[in-house]
């Protein structure tokens, strides 16, 4: 049976909102889909009602009674619809998720199954799903997840980074809520980074379906989509680099091919949350080709010290690179 609502929003979520149990990044997700239209304002509050009307919260079992949810569902009937054509087609989605609802039993599962959490702090985590899938958590972020996924999904939450290595499975999408919105799997390799400003997806293996709202991107292998929380728009897909900045956190690892200096720079000031000054316009024309694997800032500055024949002072706040330029280099 179909769990998905309009605007790919679940009723497994709605069953923890209605519980009490969903996180704050699962009730964000709700008053972004709900803030969407009036129609879904009105759908849940008719929700509500029919939750409450049937006993669902305070009644952890299956062993509803048929006159009960029709007594619920008369109920909703004799209220006064939105509109002669809004409140039909509301009245028929509430129909549907009610039958889901009421129908399969998820709401036993779930409360004697709840969701877990994993946060992570300064240090990076990794965590294996039941599935056999494992994530890798970057520093100050948090997955939640069910200690068993149901039969037709396998759903969780973001907030911060992570890097999914997902375990194939055709018949059991893998389901990311990151934000406002939502990625989409069979099974594949990609990073996912939620913040204030953006959701970023980059995939490392095979395809991933970015949605928000009703607008999807599909990303390969190789490339990057965006979606910016200020404009409310998707990006479409494009390449990433290929010097490893976006994966340092997991990899450690930085590749350069030929890039001028001052890119070089400003990627190691990135990757080690430093300060690093060109002494000269002169060292702009300089270029580099090499591989850092798991380098502490002082032996990648002493390298390129040494490659491009510079020297490196350091004063309280920053570094600084001085010498004669690249131009017979």
């Amino acid at each position: 049976m179909n769990t998905k609502l309009p605007d790919h929003i679940s009723t497994e979520l709605l069953i923890r909102h209605f519980s009490g149990l969903a996180s704050k990044e699962e009730e964000l997700v709700l008053m972004h889909w709900t803030n969407t239209s009036v129609e879904n304002k009105e759908l849940l509050r008719e929700l509500h009602i029919l939750w409450a009307d049937t006993g669902a919260i305070s009644t952890p079992n299956t062993d509803y009674k048929k006159r009960d949810i029709d007594a619920a569902w008369q109920k909703v009937l004799a209220q006064k619809p939105v509109s002669p054509t809004n409140g039909t087609y509301t009245l028929l989605k509430i129909a549907a998720i009610i039958l889901v609802m009421v129908g399969v039993g998820y709401l036993v599962r779930f409360l004697q199954d709840p969701q877990k959490t994993y946060t992570t702090h300064s240090t990076v985590g990794n965590i294996q799903l039941e599935d056999g899938s494992v994530v890798a958590l970057n520093e100050a972020s948090q997955l939640t997840y069910p200690g068993s996924f149901s039969t037709e999904e396998r759903r969780v939450a973001l907030s911060g980074e992570a890097f999914f290595e997902i375990t194939p499975n055709p018949n059991q999408p893998f389901i990311i809520e990151a934000g406002p919105t939502q990625i989409r799997v069979l099974g594949t390799s990609f990073n996912v980074k939620v913040d204030d400003k953006s959701v970023t997806v980059i995939v490392e293996t095979g395809t991933v379906q970015f949605t928000r709202g009703n607008e999807s991107v599909l990303i390969v292998q190789g490339e990057k989509a965006t979606f910016s929380n200020t404009t409310e728009t998707l990006s479409p897909a494009q390449k990433t680099s290929s010097v490893g900045l976006e994966q340092f956190w997991r990899t450690k690892s930085l590749r350069f091919s030929g890039e001028k200096l001052p890119e070089v720079i400003r990627t190691i000031e990135e990757a080690y949350a430093t300060q690093i000054k060109l002494g000269s316009e002169k060292l702009s024309d300089c270029s580099l080709s090499v591989t850092f694997n798991n380098d502490t800032l002082e032996n990648i500055l002493d390298v390129i010290a040494l490659t491009l024949n510079l020297e490196i002072s350091q004063t309280d706040q920053q570094y600084i690179l001085t010498g004669k330029g690249c131009t017979d280099y």
